[in-house]
C-alpha cells in the first residue's frame, strides 16, 4: 500500500460530515438553528482534509492521482467558501441556477419552525434574554448557514469537476438557449414546477409569517426553476463536457506530434445537425510552440492524427481591437480554430439556401484555410452576403491576403467539397475584387446586388479562358482579359456554330510577338474544338480598314470542323461565321507562303448562297512590309493552300483585294456589282498579259460595266486611266492581244462616252456580237421614219437619217456587202415614199431592179446620168423657190398640199461618173480624132455630174434632196484625184463594208483610229457606220434577205402600188444630144437673181453646211434658171465682180477706160460671139477706169478643157498689157496665171491641179 493511500485514510471528513448532519438535523427538530452545525461540520472537514502526496513518476498518470487531487481541491474550496467571500458567493452573468436554489433553501430555513418545543424555548429565552429575542435571530442564523452551505457546495463542485477548468454551471441562459432550440424541454417542466409551487405555497404559509402572496410567488419561481433545471443543466454541462472531451482528445493528438505544451481547446461550436454537423474548436496556443503560425502552416500534420472520414481545417483567427471587434485581414498570433468537417457526402452545401449563416461562415473559413495551406499563401474571408432569392444560393465574399483572381484558382478543388462553384470578379467592390461562391446554375439574383446570370457566366468563362491561356502559353502569368461585349457567335451554312471573342492583352505585350506565334498551342489547349484560330482585332479608332488594335486579339473556335477550302465556304445572310473562317484560311495561307500575318478587313461573297461552289472577295490589310508584288508572286502557293481554282490580287489603298474560290464560270454570281469587280480584276490581269502597264505599276481601273440592253452579250467597260500615263492608243494598238488574253472574240477600244481624256471604253463580247447573216427586219423597216438597214454590236438598229447626215458616202470592198446594204436602204426609202433616182454606170442598176416599179428613174448610161443630175438639180432649184414663196426655211415646213416628198439620188460607183479620162493627143486620123472627141464629151458630162453633185450637196438640204454616193473602193489615190475630196471626207455620213485596210479606213472614215476591229474573218455585210453627227464609227452588220431582189420586190408589192410610168418625172429631157449644136439661151433680167454664194471650186466641192436656216444670199454670183422651166439647170454665166481695191501701184498698169470693165466685157462678148454664136450676153457692174477685176466663168455647156484654154488665151490677147505680170485670174476653179511677157500658161492637165509646177495652182475659197 502506497503512502498516499495510507495518508488518505486519515481524512476526517467521513466522520465530521455525517456527525454534523445528524446533529444539525436533531437541532432543527427541536427548533434550533441546526444548519449552523452542518456549516461547521463541513468547514472543519474541509480544513482538516489532508493534501494528497506527490505521486511517483510512474504513478502520475494513474487515475487515482487525479481523483485525489480533485477531492482535496473540492474540500479545500468548500471550506474557504463557507467562511470567506469568493466567486462562489456571486451569481455571475447570466445568473446561475444554483444561486437561486441557495436562496430558496435559505428562505425555507428562515421559515423553519423555531422553539416549538417549550422546554427548548424556555431554555433559549432564559439564555438569550440578555442579548436579544432568540426567536428573531435564530431563523436568520439558520438561513445564512443554509445560504453559505449552498454557495460552498455549488462552487466547490463547479471548480473541481475538471482539474484544469471551472465548470461553467447551469445558468438561466442555458434554459433560454434550449428554449429556442427545443422549447418543449423548458416550457413543460417549467409550468409543472410552477404548478407544484402553487400547491405547496399554502402549506408553507402555515409556518411563515410572510403573506401568502409572497410565499406563492416565491413558490412559483422556485417551482419553475426547479422544473427547467434538469434540461438546462444538460444543456450547460453537455457543451462543457464536450469541450473537455475535445480538449483531452486534442491534448493527446498534440502529444503525438510532440507539440507541448499543447494548445488548449478553449471552446467549441457545433453547427448544423445530424451527419452534417460541423465542429469548430477554438484553441489557444503559446509562443513556446510557435503560437498559431505553426499550426496554420502544418494542418496536414494535425489532419494525420484525426481518423475516420472527418476532415479538418486549421483556420486563422482575426485579432480584436479594444472593443473586442475583429480586425479584418489580421491573424492572431496565439489563437486559431480547428474546423472539423464531416465526410464529403455530409458536408452542408454552400449553395443551399437552407444552410444557415453560421455554418456558411465556417464553411468559408474551412475551404479558405485548406486552400491557403495547400498553396502556401494565406488568405481569409472577411465578409459575405447572400445575393440570391432562390433556393440555389450564391454568396458575394470579400477576402484579404491575396487578389481574388489568384484565390479563384486555389479554391475550386476545396470548394467543390462544400457544393460551391467559385468565380472571381476583380473589378467589383471598387476594383478590390470579390468572389462569387455558390450554386450558379439556377440562381436568381437580387436586384440590389447588381449581379446577373450574365455576370456570373462571363466570370466563369473568364476563369476558364485564363486556364486555357495558361496551358497554351506557359509564361502567361497575366492572361489576356476577355472583353465580353465583343462575344459573338454565328453559324456557317451547314449549321456549325463559330464563336468569337476579343481578348484585351496586358501592357508590354503585343499580338505579333506574344500571341500569334502560339496559335497552335492555344489550339492544342482547346483540343475539344476542331477549329481554333487567332486574328487581330480591328481598332475601332482606326481610320483605315484592317488596322489592328495594339492591345487586343480575336479568338475564334467551333465545336465542329469547318471547311478548309475557300470555295467550300458558303455565304450566310447576316452571319459573320464565313468571314471568321476565311480569316483563318487567309492567315494559314500566308503562313505557309512565309508572308507576314495579314488581317482580313472584310469579306463579301461574289457567289450566291445557293451556288454549289463559292467565290469570295477579301479585303486584306498587309503587315510586316509585305507588298502586292510578293503576294502575286506567291499566288500559286496560296491557291494550293486555300484549295481554290481561281485567285486574283488587286491593289487597294490599305492593302490588297483577294478574289479567291471556284472558277467564276462555275458559280452563280451574286449581282452586277460583283460581276463588275470580277471583270475589273480579269481585265487588270488581261492588261498585264497584254503589255498594257504603266511605269508606276498602277493599272487601269474598271469603273463601270454596262451590258447593252438590246444585246446583253455585249458589254461596255469603262476604265479610268488616272495616274497610269496611258492613253487610248495603248489599247487600240494591242487589240489582238486583248482578244486572246480576255477570250473575247470582239474587243473594241474607244474614247469614253463621258468625254474625259483619262477614261477609255472597251466594247467586248465573247462571241461575234453581230449575227451573220443579220436577217432582214421588215417590221423594223415598216415602223421607222428613217432608213434602217443594219444592226450594230449593241443589237440596235442602224439607220440612215438625213437630219444627222444630209448625204451619204457608201464604200466597200468586193463582196463586202455594199450592194446588199444599198438594197435595204432603197427598200426603206421606198417605204417612206421617197422619190428615188439611181445611176449605176457599173452594173446598169441591175442590183436595184426590184425597185423599178416604184422609183422615178434608173440608168447605167453616163449621159443619162448627167441628164438625171440636171433634172435633180432643177428640182433643187424649184424647191428652194417654193420655200421662198411660202416663207419657210426648208421643205419640211411647207404646207401639206404643196410639200414635195423627199428626193433621193443614188450614184452607185460614182467615181466612174466623175473621174475624167485624159483625151488622146490630136491626130490627123479621123477615127482617132472621133475617139478623142468622145472622151472630151464624156469628160464634159462627168464634169457636169461632179459640178452638180457639189451644188446639190451644198444647196439641197433645205430642199429635201439627199445624195447617196457609192463606190466599191475609195482609196486615197482615187479620192484625191477628185476635186472636193476634202469636203467629201469631212462632211458626208459614211458606210464602209468589207475588210478594209487601215489606209482604206483613213480614206473612207473621218475617225479611222477609233473604228472598232472587225476581226480577221469579216463576213459579207459587216462594216462601219459613221454618221456626220457621230464622233466615231461603229461596227455594223447589214440586214440581208437570202431572197434578195425577189424578196424585196415581193415585200414592196405587198406594201406599195406601182408608180405609173406616165406619172413619173421626165428627167430624160435633160439628157444632152451631142449630134445637135448646143443651144444656149440669153437670159432676161427677170431670170437673173443675184445671191450671195461662193461657188468655190469647180466640180465636186461638197461644202456641207448643215444649218438649214443658212440660205445663200451674199456671194454676188448671178444664179439663173433656164427660163420658164424651173427644172432646167443654170447655163454658163459670166459676171465681173469687184474684189478688194488695188493699190496705186496696180492702177498704174491700167489704161483707163479702155482697159477697164467695159473692155473686159466687150472682149469676152466678142470672143463668145466668134466661137459660140448663140452665147448669151452678160450683165456687169460698171467700174471706174483703173479698177482691177477678176473674171469668173461659170461653165455649163462651155466647160471643156479646150474651151477653157481658148477662152483664157483669147482674153489674154484682148486685154494685152492691161493685166499685170503674175496677176491671177480665176476661171471656173482653174486659176490661170500669166507668165513672163504676158504669156498665158495654157498647157496643163486637170490631174495636176494642186501641184506646184508651171505656176498652176488651185485657189481656195478662203483666200478670196
Amino acid at each position: 500500500m502506497s503512502p498516499a493511500r495510507a495518508q488518505e485514510r486519515r481524512d476526517a471528513s467521513p466522520i465530521l460530515i455525517p456527525l454534523g448532519v445528524l446533529s444539525g438535523a436533531a437541532a432543527l427538530w427541536f427548533g434550533l438553528p441546526g444548519l449552523v452545525l452542518i456549516w461547521l461540520a463541513l468547514a472543519l472537514a474541509g480544513f482538516m482534509h489532508p493534501a494528497p502526496p506527490k505521486p511517483k513518476a510512474s504513478e502520475k498518470d494513474d487515475p487515482w492521482v487525479q481523483e485525489s487531487r480533485q477531492k482535496h481541491q473540492f474540500f479545500s474550496t468548500m471550506a474557504y467558501t463557507l467562511i470567506a467571500p469568493n466567486k462562489g458567493w456571486f451569481p455571475g452573468w447570466p445568473p446561475l441556477y444554483s444561486y437561486f436554489a441557495a436562496f430558496a433553501v435559505a428562505g425555507f430555513a428562515l421559515h423553519w419552525p423555531q422553539f416549538h418545543h417549550e422546554p427548548v424555548a424556555e431554555a433559549i429565552d432564559e439564555w438569550a434574554q440578555p442579548v436579544a429575542d432568540a426567536s428573531t435571530w435564530f431563523p436568520l442564523i439558520n438561513a445564512i448557514a443554509a445560504l453559505l452551505i449552498c454557495f460552498a457546495l455549488a462552487w466547490a463542485r463547479r471548480k473541481t469537476l475538471d482539474f484544469e477548468e471551472v465548470c461553467p454551471g447551469t445558468r438561466l441562459s442555458d434554459a433560454l438557449t434550449l428554449a429556442k432550440a427545443k422549447p418543449y424541454l423548458i416550457i413543460g417542466p417549467g409550468v409543472l414546477g410552477a404548478v407544484l409551487g402553487i400547491i405547496v405555497a399554502p402549506v408553507l404559509g402555515q409556518y411563515s409569517q410572510w403573506p401568502l402572496g409572497w410565499i406563492t410567488a416565491a413558490s412559483i419561481v422556485v417551482g419553475g426553476l426547479a422544473g427547467t433545471y434538469p434540461a438546462a443543466r444538460h444543456q450547460a454541462l453537455t457543451h462543457w463536457r464536450q469541450v473537455l472531451e475535445h480538449r483531452r482528445a486534442w491534448q493527446d493528438r498534440f502529444k503525438s506530434i510532440k507539440k507541448e505544451p499543447a494548445p488548449r481547446v478553449e471552446d467549441l461550436e457545433h453547427l448544423g445537425t445530424g451527419e452534417s454537423k460541423i465542429t469548430v474548436l477554438h484553441l489557444a496556443s503559446n509562443a513556446a510552440v510557435g503560437g498559431s503560425e505553426w499550426f496554420l502552416k502544418n494542418p496536414d500534420k494535425l489532419a494525420a492524427t484525426v481518423g475516420g472520414s472527418t476532415s479538418i481545417a486549421v483556420a486563422p483567427v482575426e485579432q480584436t481591437d479594444s472593443k473586442g471587434q475583429p480586425k479584418p485581414g489580421t491573424v492572431d498570433a496565439i489563437k486559431f480554430d480547428i474546423i472539423e468537417l464531416p465526410s464529403s457526402e455530409a458536408v452542408p452545401s454552400l449553395g443551399d439556401s437552407k444552410t444557415d449563416d453560421q455554418v456558411t461562415q465556417q464553411l468559408l473559413r474551412a475551404v479558405f484555410a485548406q486552400a491557403s495551406a495547400e498553396n502556401k499563401e494565406r488568405f481569409m474571408p472577411t465578409g459575405h452576403e447572400v445575393i440570391t432569392t432562390s433556393e440555389a444560393r450564391v454568396l458575394r465574399v470579400s477576402i484579404s491576403g491575396i487578389d481574388v483572381k489568384t484565390a479563384s484558382k486555389m479554391l475550386p478543388q476545396f470548394s467543390s467539397v462544400i457544393g460551391a462553384d467559385v468565380v472571381a470578379d476583380p473589378m467589383a467592390a471598387k476594383k478590390t475584387g470579390v468572389l462569387y461562391m455558390g450554386e450558379f446554375e439556377a440562381a436568381e439574383f437580387t436586384e440590389e446586388s447588381g449581379v446577373t446570370d450574365d455576370t456570373i457566366q462571363y466570370l466563369l468563362k473568364e476563369d476558364w479562358w485564363n486556364q486555357r491561356w495558361a496551358d497554351a502559353i506557359k509564361k502567361a502569368e497575366n492572361p489576356p482579359r476577355p472583353e465580353w461585349k465583343t462575344e459573338a457567335s454565328a453559324k456557317l451554312a451547314d449549321g456549325t456554330q463559330v464563336n468569337s471573342l476579343v481578348f484585351v492583352i496586358r501592357r508590354g505585350m503585343t499580338p505579333e510577338k506574344d500571341f500569334f506565334p502560339f496559335e497552335s498551342e492555344i489550339a492544342t489547349a482547346l483540343e475539344a474544338y476542331p477549329f481554333v484560330s487567332m486574328a487581330g482585332f480591328d481598332d475601332p479608332r482606326a481610320t483605315r480598314d484592317g488596322e489592328r488594335h495594339r492591345q487586343a486579339v480575336s479568338l475564334r473556335w467551333a465545336e465542329r470542323a469547318v471547311p478548309d477550302s475557300v470555295e467550300n465556304i458558303a455565304p450566310v445572310s447576316r452571319s459573320k461565321a464565313p468571314q471568321w473562317v476565311l480569316a483563318s484560311t487567309i492567315n494559314r495561307g500566308f503562313l505557309d507562303a512565309k508572308l507576314a500575318r495579314p488581317e482580313l478587313a472584310s469579306a463579301s461573297p461574289i457567289s450566291e448562297e445557293s451556288s454549289g461552289k463559292h467565290l469570295w472577295q477579301m479585303h486584306v490589310r498587309l503587315y510586316g512590309g509585305t507588298t502586292l508584288a510578293e503576294v502575286r508572286k506567291k499566288r500559286h502557293q496560296l491557291m494550293e493552300t486555300w484549295g481554290v481554282d481561281y485567285l486574283r490580287v488587286a491593289e487597294t489603298r490599305d492593302g490588297v483585294n483577294i478574289i479567291a474560290g471556284a472558277d467564276p464560270q462555275t458559280v452563280d454570281i451574286r449581282d452586277s456589282d460583283a460581276q463588275d469587280m470580277l471583270d475589273a480584276l480579269e481585265w487588270e490581269q488581261v492588261f498585264v498579259d497584254s503589255g498594257i502597264t504603266s511605269e508606276s505599276g498602277t493599272m487601269p481601273q474598271l469603273i463601270s460595266t454596262a451590258p447593252v440592253e438590246e444585246n446583253p452579250k455585249v458589254k461596255i467597260l469603262t476604265f479610268s486611266l488616272r495616274n497610269t500615263g496611258l492613253a487610248l492608243e495603248a489599247f487600240t494598238s494591242r487589240v489582238s492581244k486583248l482578244k486572246a488574253n480576255s477570250s473575247n472574240a470582239f474587243v473594241h477600244p474607244q474614247a469614253a462616252a463621258s468625254g474625259k481624256p483619262n477614261e477609255v471604253e472597251l466594247v467586248v463580247c465573247e462571241e461575234d456580237p453581230m449575227p451573220f447573216p443579220a436577217p432582214m427586219s421588215y417590221e423594223e423597216a415598216d415602223r421607222r421614219e428613217d432608213l434602217p438597214f443594219a444592226v450594230d454590236v449593241y443589237g440596235r438598229t442602224v439607220a440612215y437619217t438625213p437630219k444627222e447626215s444630209p448625204h451619204l458616202l457608201v464604200s466597200g470592198t468586193s463582196n463586202g456587202g455594199k450592194s446588199a446594204g444599198l438594197m435595204v436602204m432603197l427598200y426603206s426609202a421606198l417605204l417612206r415614199g421617197w422619190e428615188v433616182y439611181i445611176a449605176d454606170p457599173s452594173k446598169g442598176g441591175t442590183d436595184f431592179f426590184f425597185s423599178r416599179d416604184y422609183i422615178a428613174g434608173i440608168t447605167g448610161d453616163l449621159y443619162e446620168a448627167a441628164g438625171m443630175m440636171r433634172h435633180v438639180y432643177g428640182e433643187v432649184t424649184r424647191r428652194k423657190k417654193l420655200n421662198e414663196e411660202h416663207g419657210v426655211s426648208k421643205v419640211g415646213d411647207l404646207p401639206d398640199n404643196v410639200r414635195p416628198r423627199r428626193l433621193l439620188m443614188i450614184l452607185d460607183e460614182f467615181t466612174s461618173l466623175m473621174l475624167q479620162e485624159k483625151p488622146p493627143e490630136k491626130s490627123e486620123n479621123p477615127e482617132a480624132d472621133a475617139a478623142r472627141e468622145e472622151v472630151v464629151r464624156a469628160n464634159n458630162e462627168k464634169q457636169t455630174i461632179g459640178f452638180l453633185t457639189g451644188k446639190i450637196a451644198r444647196e439641197a438640204r433645205s430642199a429635201g434632196v439627199t445624195l447617196i454616193l457609192a463606190t466599191q473602193k475609195l482609196d486615197s489615190t482615187v479620192l484625191n484625184s477628185i476635186q472636193g475630196s476634202t469636203d467629201l471626207k469631212s462632211n458626208m455620213g459614211r458606210a464602209l463594208f468589207g475588210a478594209a485596210t487601215l489606209p482604206e479606213k483613213q480614206v473612207a472614215l473621218r475617225s479611222p483610229y477609233d473604228a472598232p476591229d472587225l476581226g480577221e474573218s469579216i463576213p459579207p455585210g459587216r462594216g462601219y457606220w459613221e454618221p456626220v453627227t457621230a464622233g466615231k464609227a461603229v461596227a455594223m452588220q447589214a440586214w440581208y434577205d437570202p431572197g434578195e431582189q425577189q424578196a424585196y420586190g415581193a415585200a414592196l408589192a405587198q406594201r406599195l402600188e406601182p408608180w405609173p410610168e406616165d406619172e413619173r418625172p421626165d428627167w430624160r429631157s435633160h439628157v444632152r444630144d451631142f449630134d445637135d449644136s448646143p443651144t444656149v439661151r440669153k437670159l432676161d433680167d427677170e431670170q437673173t437673181a443675184v445671191v450671195e454664194q461662193d461657188l468655190g471650186e469647180l466640180d465636186f466641192d461638197l461644202d456641207l453646211d448643215f444649218d438649214e436656216d443658212d440660205e445663200v444670199e451674199e456671194s454676188g454670183i448671178v444664179e439663173t434658171s433656164s427660163g420658164d422651166d424651173p427644172e432646167d439647170p443654170a447655163e454658163p454665166q459670166l459676171e465681173v465682180i469687184d474684189p478688194e481695191p488695188e493699190t496705186d501701184e496696180t492702177s498704174e498698169h491700167t489704161d483707163g477706160e479702155t482697159n477697164g470693165v467695159s473692155s473686159v466685157v466687150a472682149a469676152i462678148d466678142d470672143w463668145l460671139d466668134e466661137n459660140k454664136p448663140e452665147a448669151p450676153t452678160f450683165e456687169a457692174t460698171e467700174y471706174d477706169a483703173g479698177t482691177t477685176v477678176e473674171v469668173i466663168f461659170e461653165p455649163a455647156d462651155y466647160d471643156s478643157t479646150d474651151g477653157v484654154h481658148d477662152l483664157a488665151t483669147g482674153v489674154a490677147e484682148m486685154l494685152g498689157s492691161g493685166f499685170d505680170e503674175g496677176r491671177k485670174y480665176e476661171l471656173g476653179t482653174v486659176v490661170v496665171p500669166f507668165g513672163e511677157d504676158d504669156e498665158v500658161v495654157a498647157d496643163f492637165d486637170r490631174s495636176t491641179i494642186g501641184t506646184d509646177h508651171s505656176g498652176v495652182e488651185v485657189r481656195p475659197l478662203a483666200d478670196r
